[in-house]
């Protein structure tokens, strides 16, 4: 885990000029609105936004593409207020007098109005135009969860009102980039970096403020760390008199719960049982496209760049599964024995593409089930990994001369259906203990295309062919639906009409992977 950068500073003299105007934005205060909704700034000057209901964003845009976000503008992330005021805000600088309108990226938060101008062109018309235009727009389109362009800021209280405690103590939902101000209150504590399992107990090469004495509440002394992921961060006071922390003076940030719910670790396991096999994948073929290897030259050095980087963002992700499940004391799935087609550079870039489109399946599946709700903990860092992979996806898409059409828009992947594909198709032998169950291996199926659009770019239907669990050999045929697009999942099944959980107990074979269309 990386440590968070720390830094001390004067809380009110951090923001800006000391003579640049301060302006609060309420976000959702009362409904789906900006309060206010159109403000007037000049260049330096500081807008801070406070959220209060339900979760949204501040996203800038534009007046002629509203509710979508703009390439390089700012975005504060998704910001959750469950009881009441959010410790979050979102602060930006402003740079220039020119118009800058802004949305919630929330679900359809933007089209039914939320929305505002800084500086706006004409007063109340534009805003009007804004909310019109917005109103007409089909989807609201969210950016990366990552914050840019301004500062995301947590708030946190250090002995407020003299009690021995922090507030709030314990906040999920942080995201890497997040800036957290402590606020120190007439006492004398402090903020110390520890773990989970040996409170109270300074971690080596963690961040310490000392201890801070403070006389009045008009102090305004601060200390900050930020944050460079979404791993649970954990801190207590070190003030022996009175023995504050273990008084309970303890606070945590992206904290896991007390243990994981069979579902939430059923998932890890899967996604590390897959995991395996992308290393395994990543490391053959970037080891044999670089310098000195086989495949040497296939590709110009700015793809094989993305590709390394993809391969090491893979070794980062892949402690989404073994941070917890070792916290926990949950066995950890080892590689097995395998059979990956990774004998031509066109078999390596097909197979990794699979594997990806695999994951992307598991992380959409288990953020639409009941157990994210339970382990929400975990949402952040899953959400990371998921955009991560989407595009790693679309570069492979690039590489084998086809659309980047990969995103986190396609279908999910029940997990029992990904465990029999990669059982089926790529695991030769599992040893011992090493051998896990996620469900029945279903036969492997073969699909390919029958009919397609007049122009040959659209895959309208399919045959198939599958070896029956008690009988010979079964075909059929299918229509594609018309809004797919990309590469999708195909399974076999025996009934119309199934909901994703119900094709995973129905299937008779698969799934197999078909490219239909290109988005």
């Amino acid at each position: 885990m990386a440590r968070p950068r720390t830094r001390f500073f004067w809380l009110l003299a951090a923001a800006s000029g000391i003579n640049a105007a301060q302006h609060t934005v309420q976000v959702a205060r009362d409904g789906l609105a900006f309060d206010p909704e159109t403000l007037v700034a000049k260049a330096g000057d500081v807008i801070t936004y406070t959220f209060f209901s339900g979760e949204h964003s501040v996203t800038q845009t534009t007046a002629e593409d509203p509710c979508r976000p703009l390439a390089s503008g700012f975005h504060s992330g998704s910001v959750p207020a469950r009881d009441g005021q959010s410790p979050v805000t979102w602060r930006i600088v402003v740079n220039e007098t020119e118009p800058i309108y802004l949305y919630s990226g929330y679900q359809d938060s933007c089209r039914q109005g939320m929305v505002q101008v800084i500086n706006p062109p004409s007063g109340d018309a534009s805003l009007s135009d804004l909310k019109t235009s917005a109103s007409s727009v089909e989807n609201t389109a969210s950016a990366s969860n990552t914050p840019r362009g301004g500062q995301r800021i947590l708030n946190i209280d250090v002995g407020r009102d003299s009690e021995l405690s922090f507030s709030p103590s314990h906040v999920e939902d942080q995201l890497a980039g997040t800036i957290v101000q402590f606020r120190f209150y007439p006492q004398n504590n402090s903020v110390v970096q520890t773990t989970y399992d040996r409170p109270c107990q300074p971690l080596s090469g963690g961040f310490s403020s000392g201890f801070i004495p403070i006389e009045s509440a008009s102090a305004d002394v601060g200390f900050s760390i930020v944050l460079n992921d979404t791993d649970p961060v954990y801190f207590y006071d070190a003030q022996p008199t009175d023995s504050h922390c273990q008084n309970g003076m303890v606070g945590s940030i992206n904290a896991w719960g007390g243990s994981l719910s069979n579902a939430t670790e059923s998932f890890l396991q899967l996604l590390q049982y897959t995991d395996n096999m992308l290393l395994e994948t990543l490391l053959y073929g970037t080891t044999r496209l670089t310098d000195g290897g086989e495949w040497e030259g296939v590709f110009p050095p700015t793809i094989l760049e993305a590709l390394s980087s993809t391969a090491a963002q893979a070794y980062i992700h892949r402690t989404v599964a073994t941070t917890p499940l070792r916290h926990f004391g949950i066995d950890i799935p080892k590689p097995c024995a395998y059979r990956l087609p990774l004998g031509t550079v066109e078999s390596f870039l097909s197979t990794l593409r699979t594997l990806l489109l695999v994951e992307i399946g598991l992380y959409i599946d288990f953020l639409a089930s009941d157990a994210a709700g339970d382990d929400a903990w975990l949402a952040p860092a899953l959400a990371s990994a998921l955009g991560a992979k989407s595009r790693a996806a679309g570069l492979i898409n690039m590489m084998q001369n086809k659309p980047a059409a990969a995103t986190v828009g396609e279908a999910l992947l029940p997990s029992k259906l990904a465990y029999s594909f990669l059982a089926a198709r790529y695991v030769s032998l599992c040893s011992g203990n090493d051998q896990p169950n996620f469900g029945k291996v279903l036969p492997g199926m073969q699909v390919w295309a029958t009919e397609t659009s007049p122009n040959g770019g659209r895959v309208m239907a399919v045959d198939l062919d599958f070896q029956g669990s008690t009988g010979p050999s079964t075909d059929g045929s299918a229509e594609v639906p018309g809004h797919l697009y990309g590469h999708v999942w195909a399974v076999a099944c025996g009934e119309d009409g199934l909901t994703a959980d119900a094709v995973a107990e129905k299937a008779l074979a698969g799934p197999e992977i078909v490219w239909v269309a290109q988005p």
